[in-house]
């Protein structure tokens, strides 16, 4: 079975919350594209050349976790909405994951996510674990 593993630094930002701008545009309201380019420098510093490709049906677990603001003492996770939906946060993630680990991201057949809030051992980001299930 084939894993990639990888931890991104950072504070995860959702996909897919549209604004329209007029004239039929449509952008999106966060600046998740930054977020997503952070994940694939990230993916390309961990994995230079011996990068593992998918191309068969995967499970992925993905950790968010999230910076504790200080009113947030007696949380114990990350449910409002400034941490963002959770299928926003894996969608930004797996669109990420595109072409350079996943062929395309609709090989996830399986999917496991969770919003935390970081500690000293985990700081804020993402944690990706791809496992091949064939």
């Amino acid at each position: 079975m084939s894993v990639f593993a990888l931890t991104v630094p950072g504070k995860p930002l959702p996909k897919g919350s549209l604004k329209h701008v007029g004239k039929g545009r449509l952008v999106e309201q966060t600046k998740v594209k930054g977020w997503m380019k952070e994940i694939q420098a990230h993916i390309l510093e961990v994995y230079p050349s011996t990068l593992p490709m998918f191309d068969a049906p995967v499970r992925a677990t993905l950790h968010f976790r999230f910076p504790r603001p200080v009113a947030a003492k007696n949380r114990l996770y990350p449910h409002l909405r400034s941490a963002g939906d959770l299928d926003k946060l894996t969608r930004a993630v797996l669109d990420a994951l595109q072409p350079s680990v996943l062929t395309d991201d609709s090989l996830v057949v399986a999917l496991v996510a969770g919003k935390f809030y970081e500690t000293p051992e985990q700081p804020a980001g993402v944690t990706i674990l791809i496992e091949d299930l064939t």
